[in-house]
């Protein structure tokens, strides 16, 4: 395998949560609610916790095997072939190379690309910017109000009822203005 650059691992898989067998396969809680996006990865970044050095101990492997069952990801590495050889990479968090998933269908992006998008009312009155996307598949966004002196922010719960227009391209968000949601 050509070894790829650390930070080129930025897209998130998901968590080692315990082992299948004895021939090293991982149940990996995946960071998506559509765990077959990340089918088609072949190179991973397992990232230990409790690491004292940023880069320490940092393991990149190649996929031998990858299915999903029961909506979590079953991944197998060709470099480590028994259950031994893989049990310290329990709760170890798994990155791959953005460029081998699997395109998104309309509607659909990743939860770490809607941070940084500002967000309007449908009319067109600037509301703030999204700062995170709390939740296990970010249920909700916090969004920094515009013209906040303290950075107040607030969470709302991000619902197509609520936000009926994502655009990616234009990076905006399109938010319904119900009385009291933003005061």
């Amino acid at each position: 395998m050509s070894k790829s650059s650390i930070t080129d691992f930025n897209q998130l898989v998901g968590e080692v949560v315990t082992f299948i067998g004895l021939k090293g396969v991982m149940k990996v809680k995946p960071n998506s609610n559509n765990p077959a996006l990340f089918l088609d990865i072949k190179n991973v970044l397992l990232k230990l916790p409790n690491l004292k050095e940023e880069n320490e101990n940092n393991v990149q492997a190649t996929v031998k095997d990858i299915s999903v069952v029961k909506n979590s990801l079953q991944i197998q590495l060709n470099e480590y072939n028994s259950r031994t050889e893989v049990e310290n990479f329990r709760n170890a968090q798994i990155f791959t190379l953005k460029s081998q998933l699997k395109e998104l269908g309309n509607n659909q992006w990743w939860v770490k690309d809607l941070i940084g998008l500002e967000v309007y009312t449908t009319d067109d009155k600037l509301i703030g910017t999204v700062c995170d996307a709390p939740g296990e598949h970010g249920e909700f966004l916090e969004i920094k109000k515009a013209n906040s002196q303290n950075g107040e922010t607030t969470i709302v719960s991000f619902v197509k009822e609520l936000f009926p227009v994502v655009d990616m391209q234009a990076k905006r968000i399109e938010v319904v203005d119900l009385p009291g949601l933003f005061e």
